[in-house]
């Protein structure tokens, strides 16, 4: 398993642990839909750190 599929397994998993759609980590995120989805589709080779930072954010400091 590489990094990048190791990042978009994560994020699958708070996800669903929180109960959050796509659209509500984007909103909590300022990051679009769209980039969220190609993450978690393993479809980049790129993920800017100050990303993975926005979404452990998300994840950790909001309440479902």
């Amino acid at each position: 398993m590489d990094i990048i599929e190791a990042i978009s397994k994560r994020i699958k998993y708070y996800l669903n642990l929180k109960g959050w759609s796509v659209y509500k980590l984007s909103r909590l995120t300022g990051l679009s839909p769209n980039g969220i989805q190609v993450i978690l589709q393993n479809g980049t080779h790129n993920i800017k750190l100050t990303t993975i930072l926005l979404v452990a954010h998300a994840f950790d400091e909001v309440e479902s």
